[in-house]
């Protein structure tokens, strides 16, 4: 069988979609896999009997979100009965997940961090926006005398890798920052600007972080006063 140059490049089209939708379809089951692992891990499952086992305090500020929320000692803020609802390794799923239990402590204010982990794992930025979204009109709906803050998204430094990079990252970090930032006019919540006081050349400042993604007492320092004007 004679092969044409035309038959040749008509092949190795149909074999690059091929391999594009192959290699998306693994990524999207990956992302689900990791999510789904997470949520149903032990540390999230304690962290979960915990928050349900303690005392309803009603009208206290509430952090809730990942790891960087789950290290903060948040007595730096000078109130001691400031509520930390951090788990390690959430997504925005698991935060949807759990909204409810935050619900039920009826916070005067709720400040929301959360969304690095789903963007490193290549959930998109529109999926983020609409659980954020969902996630804030839960609170609405259900206790509208909250007062709703999102917390940008902080730059990340890390090793590159096949399948994702620093530069990759932080540049999806921009732009799901700058949807948030919409989503809070939109919903008419607050909006607190961490991310430009943690970035430098593109990525975190190596200064505030011990890993590329958490940070150290500096870091949460900044972070601290940051969130300052936002607690009197």
């Amino acid at each position: 069988m004679k092969f044409t140059l035309r038959r040749i490049s008509s092949i190795l089209f149909i074999l690059a979609v091929v391999a594009f939708f192959s290699f998306s379809a693994y990524r999207r089951y990956k992302t689900h896999h990791i999510i789904e692992i997470t949520l149903s891990g032990p540390h999230w499952q304690e962290r979960m009997s915990e928050f349900l086992s303690q005392p309803r305090s009603k009208g206290r500020i509430v952090f809730v979100g990942n790891s960087l929320t789950e290290l903060f000692d948040l007595n730096i803020l000078g109130d001691s009965t400031i509520i930390n609802r951090g788990i390690t390794g959430d997504f925005c799923e698991g935060v949807r997940k759990r909204i409810d239990e935050v619900i039920s402590l009826s916070p005067g204010r709720l400040f929301i961090e959360v969304g690095i982990n789903d963007l490193v794992e290549h959930v998109s930025v529109k999926e983020v926006t609409r659980t954020y979204k969902s996630v804030i009109q839960r609170v609405q709906e259900k206790s509208p005398e909250t007062k709703i803050y999102i917390q940008s998204i902080l730059p990340v430094r890390m090793e590159d890798s096949w399948l994702t990079s620093t530069a990759d990252v932080n540049e999806v970090v921009l732009e799901e920052n700058e949807e948030l930032k919409s989503l809070a006019k939109e919903l008419k919540v607050g909006y607190v600007d961490l991310h430009d006081n943690f970035v430098l050349n593109g990525a975190i400042n190596p200064r505030l972080t011990w890993d590329g993604v958490h940070l150290v007492d500096e870091g949460y320092l900044i972070w601290k006063n940051l969130l300052v004007p936002y607690l009197k």
